[in-house]
């Protein structure tokens, strides 16, 4: 018995530590996570004043109604560079590939989004706002010019809207994801 307990007691330690691991690849070290807590627009800033690129991704992970009624888990990595500012609009890139399979596990199907061009920005104290345009993947091939708006809230969670006029396969309401990763501006080159 007292086996058993010991073989439990290690499982349950040796689970934890690894869950601390995984948490510190995701978030940065512990150090760097007590002296960044700048906001994502306060990088931003940064970033563009200091002439440095700002990097930063997470997982979009969500459940959606498709138009005819259908739910949808969509989920997958999704990436933000902010590299340059130009005539006062930031030069951003967005790329993320999602996956949606229905809620039974079947027809699942993956899209892409890219080539995200800024049209207006805005930097609030607890959001920061994108809206512009992106090429989505869908089976009929690329749709480009596609209206989006990015919104990142309180430098934790991602909002990704898709205006449904001109492409409504994801249904009615936003993407929803994680900021997992905000990386340390580096000189753009």
């Amino acid at each position: 018995m007292a086996s058993a307990r010991r073989t439990a007691v290690v499982g349950l330690a040796a689970l934890l530590v690894a869950g601390m691991a995984f948490s510190a690849l995701l978030s940065g070290s512990a150090a760097q996570a007590q002296q960044d807590r700048m906001s994502i627009s306060d990088r931003i800033t940064a970033a563009m004043d200091g002439n440095r690129r700002m990097i930063t991704g997470g997982v979009f992970s969500t459940i959606q109604t498709g138009m005819d009624g259908t739910d949808w888990i969509v989920y997958g990595p999704w990436r933000l560079t902010v590299k340059s500012m130009e005539g006062g609009t930031p030069d951003v890139a967005f790329m993320s590939v999602l996956t949606m399979v229905q809620k039974d596990g079947t027809a699942k199907h993956r899209h892409t989004i890219s080539d995200f061009q800024v049209s207006e920005w805005e930097s609030g104290e607890s959001t920061l706002t994108f809206d512009g345009t992106a090429t989505i993947s869908t089976r009929d091939g690329p749709q480009e010019d596609v209206p989006v708006t990015i919104t990142i809230h309180n430098s934790e969670v991602i909002e990704f809207a898709i205006d449904t006029d001109a492409l409504d396969h994801f249904g009615e309401n936003p993407l929803y994801g994680i900021v997992a990763r905000v990386m340390t501006p580096r000189m753009f080159r």
